[in-house]
């Protein structure tokens, strides 16, 4: 997106490495942080595109312990709750909202159904799909659904991926 002349405000977790300079990163560590780092900018600036590109939890432990967990308990139990979607709080005025879907066990089709039922359940316009079963160090396997005309195109490589779903968020854009 840089690269094609956008400016960029990027809300993230702790990344393993250091970021590009020219980037406008905010760095935050909860779900609380993102919701509120990202409607605050949004708040002062619109947004054209809002890519949402990682769930930050899908669950969050429900009891917090205030204290240390004794080692000579042989036994510890977790309760999980689920957590809110920030994908549902974010970047609604945004003109095109791009969401990505990680799914495992389906097979292509059944993948494309579950891209169109979320897309619609989580407002976006484009939804980046794949299945676990395609994503390893060597291969990326993407589907780009499109809301509107209910198209879909598989592409290879994360590259590929990544400028496919510029390129359509873009034309989304333009569109609108």
């Amino acid at each position: 997106c840089y690269r094609r002349g956008f400016d960029l405000k990027v809300v993230s977790g702790v990344l393993p490495q250091e970021a590009a300079s020219y980037l406008n990163i905010e760095t935050i560590e909860t779900s609380a942080e993102m919701a509120q780092a990202s409607n605050s900018f949004l708040e002062k600036k619109s947004a054209d595109i809002v890519f949402f590109a990682a769930a930050v939890l899908d669950f969050e432990v429900k009891t917090k312990l205030s204290g240390k967990k004794p080692s000579t308990e042989t036994q510890w139990s977790v309760d999980l709750e689920a957590s809110e979607k920030l994908i549902d709080q974010i970047g609604l005025k945004s003109l095109v909202r791009v969401g990505f879907k990680l799914e495992s066990g389906l097979d292509s089709n059944e993948l494309l159904n579950r891209l169109s039922e979320w897309s619609k359940r989580h407002q976006v316009d484009l939804i980046c799909g794949n299945r676990k079963e395609d994503v390893s160090q060597s291969q990326h396997i993407a589907s780009i659904f499109d809301v509107e005309t209910q198209h879909s195109i598989s592409i290879e490589s994360k590259a590929r991926v990544a400028s496919q779903l510029v390129d359509s968020a873009l034309q989304k854009y333009i569109q609108k």
